[in-house]
């Protein structure tokens, strides 16, 4: 990849950054609002915390799903397209469940 290459591809946590500036959030805004998510959840893995936000979108760490969900829904975001962003695409689960039924074929064989 040279290095033209490398300044147009943006990191999902810039790309997630980019999302909350243009909507005008503060970090305190998005945390704020993950625990009403995880409140109503019950479920504190919701929960985005001011320094796992900034570690998110700064250096590249890597949402868990119930913080990925919590981004989603505050911004407003498609959740398979924010996966993509992270290199999951949902369009290839159909062939990945097909190599798991040759699989579950030849274990009850």
């Amino acid at each position: 990849m040279t290095t033209s290459q490398a300044s147009i591809i943006e990191e999902p946590g810039q790309k997630l950054k980019r999302v909350r500036e243009r909507l005008g959030l503060r970090f305190r805004d998005v945390e704020e609002a993950s625990a009403r998510i995880a409140s109503r959840r019950k479920n504190d893995e919701f929960l985005l915390a001011l320094s796992r936000l900034a570690d998110i979108e700064n250096k590249g760490t890597i949402p868990s799903i119930y913080r990925l969900y919590s981004l989603c829904a505050i911004y407003r975001l498609d959740m398979p397209e924010v996966l993509a962003w992270y290199g999951i695409s949902l369009d290839t689960m159909p062939g990945d469940a097909s190599l798991q039924e040759s699989l579950v074929c030849d274990l009850s064989g």
